[in-house]
């Protein structure tokens, strides 16, 4: 609705797949909106840091997420590539 009325919308999501960026792209193409990913290439040890860090600062209501777990989830990930990046 926002980027109809020609509203500028930032998405703060995983988009963890170049299928999954695509098809977000194919929707505002659709829609005659230009999309432009911002990527932060940061390093797994300073994101293992952060979640430590995180952890030891929750909220009770806070679940606690294993720094481990970054690992496997780095294999999941598909980072964009220059061409992503430059549309």
């Amino acid at each position: 609705m926002l980027l109809r009325h020609g509203d500028d919308v930032i998405l703060e999501n995983g988009f963890w797949s170049k299928e999954e960026r695509d098809g977000y792209r194919d929707v505002a193409d659709g829609i005659g909106a230009t999309t432009k990913i911002h990527f932060l290439d940061v390093p797994i040890a300073e994101l293992k840091a952060r979640i430590a860090r995180r952890n030891q600062e929750r909220a009770a209501d806070t679940p606690e997420v294993d720094p481990a777990s970054l690992d496997e989830w780095a294999t999941m990930f598909e980072p964009p590539a220059e061409d992503e990046l430059g549309r």
